[in-house]
């Protein structure tokens, strides 16, 4: 009797060590998956934003292309000088100089630029009301007036933009004695930031 009490308590025990070893192998199946579906989610958002980085240089780099290029030295001075009297044919040349910055997958590089004074006023502009405005009292003015070669994003820039998404690339405009005479920033809004 005794030895079938241990054969009994030998096939309990087997059929435990059995059951338990059969949970920690769905267990660690389980976590294997997991890890692997974790792995391949960090991995597409880690492209995503190595994608994004990689699109907000390239807009930073034309934009320095630009501000560094003598007829738009010479278009952005003029503005500069005129206070914004006579835009519409600076316009026009300034828009054929942005529309030349090399263009990404069919867009433009950017949607919109403005080219900023010292003080803030905005002295050329692609859309034509913005030009006067006064970006003095603007929460980005700081940043606008003393950044240079960056991009930052801001939820609304008034006066421009109410309650939507902007990067803005600023480069600073150098005159001679590389004394700064203006800004000019590349605006991308947010449907291109999607």
């Amino acid at each position: 009797r005794l030895t079938n009490v241990c054969l009994d308590c030998s096939n309990l025990r087997l059929r435990n060590r059995r059951r338990v070893l059969g949970f920690l192998s769905a267990v660690l199946l389980i976590l294997v998956v997991l890890g692997t579906v974790s792995w391949l989610k960090v991995r597409q958002v880690l492209n995503q934003v190595d994608s994004v980085d990689l699109t907000v240089k390239t807009k930073r780099i034309r934009l320095d292309r630009l501000v560094r290029n003598g007829d738009f030295q010479n278009t952005a001075q003029a503005a500069l000088n005129s206070g914004g009297v006579g835009a519409e044919s600076l316009r026009t040349q300034m828009d054929a100089l942005v529309r030349g910055l090399s263009t990404e997958g069919g867009h433009a590089t950017f949607n919109k630029y403005f080219l900023m004074d010292p003080a803030g006023k905005i002295v050329l502009a692609s859309n034509a009301q913005w030009e006067g405005l006064q970006l003095r009292s603007s929460e980005a003015f700081a940043t606008l007036a003393q950044a240079d070669h960056v991009s930052y994003t801001y939820y609304g820039f008034p006066p421009l933009y109410e309650d939507t998404l902007v990067l803005l690339t600023i480069s600073q405009v150098r005159g001679p004695g590389a004394a700064t005479i203006g800004t000019m920033v590349g605006v991308t809004e947010s449907a291109e930031l999607e």
